[in-house]
């Protein structure tokens, strides 16, 4: 890994790379992204990354790197950094705390529509007396037709917080098995 510093915004890698760190991998020597090259030497074929200031101005001495003791050394930092137990308590931490400011959130927003319905409903029931004891007018009854469409909305809005459920909470077990499979690492690869 002393090869490779941190990746830059600068060069991102080509998505039309076979290499999985062109453009990523920086050469530890001057800083210039590392390219993925392919060579035949005696019919066979070598994979490896090269410097990009090394290859065009010929003034950087990094020699090759082959591809595939990179990018294994690179997965297997990878693996190393996320797959201990601090990092996954990390994530974990931080999807619970996502899902609870969610929670909080539409509780909230329940407990203000439940209010504003209790309104509505008191309103309708003001009117409703009105109109029993006095009868009707256009008014009163455009009035109790807008507050009992207005009730629906609230009713329509707090069923939908109702069906809606927080996602369960994962076990570490999980939280590797869904963030760390290898198909999300081999992803990356075309």
């Amino acid at each position: 890994m002393s090869d490779v510093t941190a990746g830059s915004t600068l060069h991102p890698r080509r998505a039309n790379s076979s290499y999985l760190l062109s453009g990523i991998a920086h050469c530890a020597r001057c800083g210039s992204p590392l390219f993925g090259s392919t060579s035949t030497q005696k019919n066979k074929r070598y994979t490896s990354y090269l410097c990009t200031r090394a290859y065009r101005k010929r003034d950087c001495l990094k020699q090759r790197i082959p591809a595939t003791a990179l990018e294994n050394a690179v997965i297997t930092q990878l693996k190393d950094t996320y797959l201990r137990p601090e990092y996954i308590k990390a994530v974990k931490d931080e999807i619970e705390s996502a899902t609870a400011r969610q929670v909080n959130e539409q509780n909230r927003e329940r407990n203000q529509l439940t209010k504003e319905l209790s309104e509505t409903r008191r309103q309708i029931t003001n009117i409703s007396d009105a109109i029993a004891a006095a009868g009707h007018t256009n008014a009163l009854l455009q009035r109790l037709q807008k507050l009992e469409h207005t009730e629906t909305e609230y009713l329509t809005r707090i069923s939908i917080l109702n069906q809606q459920t927080p996602p369960p909470t994962l076990t570490d077990e999980q939280i590797k098995d869904t963030y760390l499979r290898p198909e999300y690492i081999k992803a990356v690869k075309p």
